[in-house]
């Protein structure tokens, strides 16, 4: 657990795992911001040799940068509950290591919370891009303001939890919600959000302040029924008892998660018949009819099944729809694209073996 007095600043964390170059782009994308007293604190799962000479490299350009690597792979969580036990800073950051920080987001974020003392974090939009540059969407558009207690757990509970990327917390966050749940797996970010807002106010702004970077063949980025159930039931019931909660808030809080998930159980079958994994697609019928009594849905999708079982290629016509359901067209993101790659193009692109421009030193060097 984190103790003691916070010291000042903040602490950029970056969990990593065996991608170097990869890395290279979130740590030189958090030396370019301008806030002083930034350390980027990196937690290798591999002891990867060419993982440690990225960061030698900016640490001998001026960059502060903590480096720690595993004797072994503890796994993707309990690396990230070992990197938030030993935040010492003020404010933290979570950044996952092929993923970047836009330029001034650091900033942005901290000058939100000096005119909001008592708001544990400030939420930022996030753009999703895929590996040749493309904008695909804009998540966690809000309007901008102070949430307070309970109206923003209300409101996340409906409009979805944010990228925690795009986030910026107050350790005290940290102290009042605890670390990850072990038990959460694949949603262990959204648990946490929901704990944090669970025990204060939080601000959102509306300049983007990072970019995921989607990969088609990831599980994040195409997440399959196991990443969903049942860990989302899971954070939903411990919201309906959290002693943090009014306790008809915590039950309208958890009800209303658990109707999100039928919707999303629905897509996830769909979107698996799209793949031909129509027996994943049977599971999320299921679901859809024996606890959520969503007919409707669960026919939908077992008879999608079905026809993708006897007519195999109607799965690339189905992954056609799912695209174009998924993501927003290319004009209504031309404005966004254009400043992409007007702006960020650089650093999204930013490979092994290329200069990274020498970070600013400040009172922290």
């Amino acid at each position: 657990m984190t103790r003691g007095r916070p010291t000042p600043g903040v602490t950029v964390v970056i969990p990593t795992y065996r991608r170097p170059d990869m890395l290279r782009r979130a740590i030189a994308s958090v030396t370019v911001q301008r806030y002083p007293r930034t350390l980027v604190a990196v937690y290798d799962n591999a002891g990867d040799p060419a993982t440690e000479a990225v960061t030698t490299e900016f640490a001998a350009g001026g960059a502060q940068v903590r480096y720690h690597a595993h004797g072994r792979n503890i796994g993707a969580n309990p690396n990230f509950i070992y990197a938030l036990d030993r935040i010492e800073s003020e404010y933290f950051v979570i950044l996952s290591d092929d993923d970047f920080l836009l330029p001034g987001s650091l900033e942005r974020g901290m000058a939100a919370l000096a005119g909001h003392p008592d708001a544990l974090f400030v939420a930022s939009p996030v753009l999703l891009v895929d590996p040749g540059g493309r904008v695909l969407k804009v998540e966690g558009r809000w309007p901008p303001g102070l949430y307070e207690k309970p109206r923003g757990i209300v409101e996340m509970a409906a409009r979805g939890h944010f990228m925690w990327i795009g986030t910026t917390f107050r350790r005290r966050a940290l102290e009042l919600a605890g670390n990850l749940d072990p038990s959460a797996g694949a949603v262990s970010d959204m648990d946490f959000l929901f704990r944090v807002a669970a025990r204060g106010n939080f601000l959102t702004i509306v300049e983007p302040a990072a970019v995921f970077g989607w990969h088609p063949s990831s599980t994040s980025s195409l997440p399959g029924i196991d990443q969903f159930w049942p860990a989302w039931k899971q954070v939903a019931d411990k919201l309906r008892i959290d002693a943090a909660l009014d306790p008809r808030v915590g039950v309208s809080v958890g009800d209303q998660l658990e109707r999100r998930l039928a919707g999303k159980l629905a897509l996830i079958g769909l979107f698996a018949c799209s793949r031909g994994l129509t027996g994943e697609a049977r599971r999320s019928a299921a679901l859809l009819a024996g606890r959520y009594h969503r007919i409707p849905e669960a026919a939908l999708v077992w008879t999608v099944a079905w026809l993708v079982t006897w007519l195999p290629p109607l799965k690339f016509l189905l992954a056609r729809l799912a695209q174009a359901a998924r993501w927003p067209g290319r004009r209504r993101m031309r404005t966004i694209q254009e400043r992409f790659d007007g702006e960020y193009r650089t650093l999204f692109e930013l490979r092994h073996g290329e200069p990274v421009a020498r970070p600013r030193k400040d009172s922290a060097a």
